[in-house]
């Protein structure tokens, strides 16, 4: 059994005022170009990984960023089969 001080560790860093503007401010050109691709393909409301070999190539993204790098730009990975 976890007791509360322990839980309270582990829980994410509260959002300030402070860290979304440097959030903002610190612009990652991977995001930027998943976003670009999100808005020239509107229509489409699912893509496969291939989609973005293109991108994920350009900016050296690792296998294991690249979930990270969806997350930012609104996008969520889905495994196994749909």
């Amino acid at each position: 059994m976890v007791d509360c001080a322990q839980a309270r560790r582990c829980l994410e860093a509260m959002t300030t005022k402070e860290k979304l503007q440097a959030q903002n401010l610190a612009s990652d050109g991977c995001v930027d170009a998943l976003k670009s691709a999100l808005e020239e393909t509107p229509k489409y409301t699912l893509f496969l990984p291939r989609d973005f070999e293109e991108i994920w190539a350009e900016y050296n993204i690792s296998g294991n960023q690249r979930k990270h790098k969806l997350a930012a730009a609104v996008l969520k990975k889905i495994a196994g089969r749909i």
